[in-house]
C-alpha cells in the first residue's frame, strides 16, 4: 500500500466506518494510527512448484511467531485448490489452537487497544503495571 493511500486512509477510514487496516505486517488502527506488528502467514504460491518451498517458509515462521500475541494465517482461494497447502494450513491451524484462543483480527484489536489504555491509566495512577 502506498504512503498516500495510507495517508488517505488515516485520515477518511473512521468516517466510512472503518476501525482498523490489516496489512500484511500487522494491523493499521485507524483510530490512534498505530500499527500493530503482527505478521500474516500466506501462501500464495504463483507456481505450484513453489509450494513446497512455501510451507516450508510458513512453518518456520510459525515457529518464530509462537509467542507473538496475534497469530494470523491467510488462505486465498488459489491456496484452498491446492489440497497441500490446504491441508499444511490446517494442521497449523491445529496446533496453534493447542496455546491459543480463536479470535477475530477486530476483537483482538479492541481488547490490545482496552489493555494498553488500563496500562496507562494504572501508571498515571501511580499502580505498579505487569507487563
Amino acid at each position: 500500500m502506498s504512503h498516500s493511500a495510507r495517508q488517505a486512509l488515516l485520515a477518511e477510514g473512521i468516517q466510512l466506518g472503518l476501525c482498523y487496516l490489516s496489512l500484511f505486517s500487522g494491523l493499521l488502527d485507524l483510530r490512534s494510527g498505530r500499527l500493530l506488528y503482527a505478521p500474516a502467514l500466506v501462501y500464495s504460491a504463483r507456481w505450484r512448484a513453489g509450494d513446497a518451498l512455501v510451507r516450508s517458509a510458513v512453518s518456520g515462521l510459525a515457529g518464530l511467531m509462537r509467542s507473538a500475541p496475534l497469530l494470523r494465517l491467510g488462505l486465498h482461494p488459489s491456496d484452498v485448490h491446492r489440497p497441500s497447502n490446504l491441508r499444511h494450513a490446517q494442521r497449523l491451524v491445529e496446533q496453534a489452537l493447542r496455546d491459543r484462543v480463536p479470535v477475530t483480527e477486530g476483537d483482538w484489536l479492541e481488547d490490545h487497544t482496552r489493555r494498553s489504555h488500563e496500562k496507562v491509566f494504572r501508571l498515571q495512577a501511580g499502580k505498579d503495571v505487569e507487563s
